[in-house]
């Protein structure tokens, strides 16, 4: 498919490279966490200036493990929470959207055969239907066009022929009124008000 903005970055690797600034970001405070709850470590620094006989029976550390591990499994939960959030903004937007931009491309070569396929009730769906329609339009448009041009050319054997005025006032009346049509097809265009 070719680039309708050149230099654009694309949305899929800006949101690849944002999970993965939100990954580091986690496996940093993950790590940080990991480290300053170390339950041997803190032991250590409680019993450093007390002495051995206020202590009875020793430091139950086990808290701090189990607060340690819910931590580090927090963490596990949210990068797997924005994986799947990544994944699903990939698939119900970034996929539909570049579909939509194939179809536009295709549109601006000249090929209006191709139609937008997005089944969903959101506002790329909605961009669907209006391409959709533009193009149907267009391939009207270009069938009038096509009619009005026959008819012209049908005109113009009239009057090298020699045929008679009534025959060539109704078609013209009738190119007139293709041509009349194919305006009242559209809101053309007014400029600044």
């Amino acid at each position: 498919m070719e680039k309708i903005l050149t230099g654009r970055s694309g949305l899929r690797r800006r949101g690849v490279r944002f999970f993965l600034v939100i990954l580091a970001a986690c496996s940093l405070v993950a790590v940080e966490f990991a480290v300053e709850i170390d339950p041997q470590r803190i032991a250590a620094e409680l019993l450093m200036g007390s002495p051995a006989s206020t202590i009875q029976g020793g430091l139950d550390l086990e808290p701090l493990s189990h607060l340690r591990n819910k931590i580090l499994l927090m963490f596990g939960v949210l990068v797997m929470v924005v994986g799947i959030v990544l994944t699903s903004f990939m698939k119900n937007i970034l996929i539909p959207l570049e579909h939509v931009l194939e179809v536009s491309a295709s549109f601006r070569q000249g090929d209006l055969r191709p139609t937008v396929h997005i089944m969903t009730r959101d506002e790329i769906g909605e961009l669907g239907v209006v391409m959709n329609d533009m193009a149907s339009n267009l391939q009207e448009v270009v069938a009038l066009s096509s009619i009005t041009r026959e008819r012209i050319v049908s005109v113009r054997g009239m009057l090298t022929s020699g045929s008679s005025t009534n025959d060539m006032d109704q078609a013209l009346k009738e190119v007139q009124e293709d041509l009349d049509g194919f305006i009242d097809m559209f809101e053309l265009y007014q400029g600044e008000k």
